[in-house]
């Protein structure tokens, strides 16, 4: 094995510089989840891997320019967060952030009564698609994927994230005997999220509720947790490959090559970004200005009736590069995104303004356990574990996501104060 030469020393510089400015993050903030280590620490756990094992099955190494580039990046992010420091409190969250869920519990029953209509609507609607198209083989293939998502299915689907995530917290504050049933909405309504096969769907739902139950721990308890939510994450995305092996007709589980296959194609999602990141920036100010808006734009052609609504992906990348022999991918990380959109100028604007928008969530949580403040701060987090692979900013179904929770929670405080007003106006 070849040691230092230069994607590797690239790689060693950017541990030893991500690590000390970890150091000063951790003894600044009292804790180890910020939005900084929390964005760095993928980087440094893929360019690590690439550039000193994967390389050795033919995996393209992460070059020196692309290391360097998305350090740059994170040192931006961290000299935001070492300047915010110094004005406003840096204390540990100690607020059990379930708890501000509290006055929802009683709510419970509604909850589950609505996931398991989404539920048996999308069973219904999933017999229907595997019966029109030949069998359950059909799960497995990409015009699955595009086609059963659009609709009220998936409108009812991303509703069912917000019933996942209110259900959890729930689950938190209420008595572990009970709990049963909700545990029990849980594991169906995932198999609901699982069946649309964008992975993207539960792993934010699952890195969310990984904050909200880790977010207030100790720096110890929280090394301890990041192994069992990434072996969960790492579970997702196998059983996710699983299911596309189904639409390969021919192939069996017994099959030694279709694990291999399973395997790389997990390692080639978990990688790619950074890879290909160098590759796009060859191409800095090639996509248009108003990429970022193409939500915007879909949401009021939505509105108004016209349904030839944007397909974001050709705008957020420069199409397929092959990674791997025989695998191949289209991401190049968010840091890549902003890139391609604006050269190196908007790249770090947009990082800025995400830092600036995850720190601000991240203190506020510090003094006002709110929920719809909770629900922000924990998503732009899992914006910052998720940009090794894309940024989110362009993806219609976050906004929906985020509307459907804010006013769910609205509506549920409406119903509470008038309960007061009815009570106090009956007491009196």
């Amino acid at each position: 094995m070849t040691f230092f030469f230069e994607e590797q020393l690239s790689s060693l510089v950017f541990f030893l510089c991500i690590a000390g400015l970890t150091v000063i993050e951790n003894r600044k903030w009292n804790n180890l989840y910020t939005p900084f280590t929390l964005t760095a620490w993928p980087f440094v756990v893929i360019t690590l891997l690439v550039n000193f094992l994967l390389y050795q099955i033919g995996f393209s190494m992460i070059t020196a320019r692309a290391n360097y580039f998305v350090l740059l990046n994170l040192v931006f992010i961290w000299i935001f967060s070492y300047l915010v420091s110094h004005f406003n409190s840096t204390e540990r969250i100690k607020n059990n952030l379930a708890d501000a869920f509290s006055p929802y519990i009683k709510y419970k029953y509604i909850f589950i009564i609505l996931s398991w209509v989404i539920i048996i609507f999308s069973f219904i609607r999933l017999l229907k698609f595997v019966g029109l198209h030949g069998g359950w083989w059909y799960i497995g293939t990409d015009e699955f994927g595009e086609k059963y998502f659009r609709g009220p299915v998936g409108h009812a689907i991303i509703y069912g994230k917000v019933c996942f995530l209110i259900l959890y917290c729930i689950s938190l504050l209420n008595r572990r005997r009970d709990n049963f049933l909700i545990y029990f909405t849980l594991f169906f309504l995932s198999l609901t999220i699982i069946s649309i096969q964008n992975k993207y769907h539960l792993m934010i739902i699952v890195l969310m509720i990984f904050f909200i139950s880790n977010l207030t721990k100790t720096t110890k308890q929280q090394i301890k947790s990041i192994v069992n939510v990434t072996l969960l994450l790492f579970m997702l995305f196998i059983v996710y490959f699983i299911i596309v092996a189904l639409g390969w007709k021919t192939a069996t589980f017994i099959q030694t090559g279709i694990w291999e296959h399973i395997f790389k194609m997990f390692l080639n999602y978990l990688v790619s970004g950074p890879i290909i990141l160098d590759k796009w920036m060859d191409f800095a100010d090639t996509k248009p200005e108003w990429t970022m808006f193409v939500p915007i734009i879909n949401l009021f052609r939505y509105v108004s009736g016209n349904k030839n609504l944007i397909n974001v992906i050709p705008y957020v990348s420069k199409g397929f590069y092959q990674v791997l022999k025989g695998f191949h991918s289209n991401v190049g990380t968010g840091f890549g995104v902003y890139y391609l959109i604006g050269g190196l100028g908007f790249t770090l604007m947009m990082t800025l303004f995400t830092s600036a928008i995850s720190y601000t969530l991240y203190i506020k949580c510090k003094n006002f356990n709110n929920p719809i403040l909770i629900f922000f701060n924990t998503m732009f987090l899992s914006f910052g574990v998720l940009s090794f692979f894309v940024q989110y900013y362009t993806i219609l179904s976050i906004y929906e996501y985020s509307l459907m929770f804010f006013f769910t929670i609205l509506i549920l405080r409406v119903i509470n104060k008038l309960f007061t007003i009815n009570t106090y106006n009956n007491d009196n």
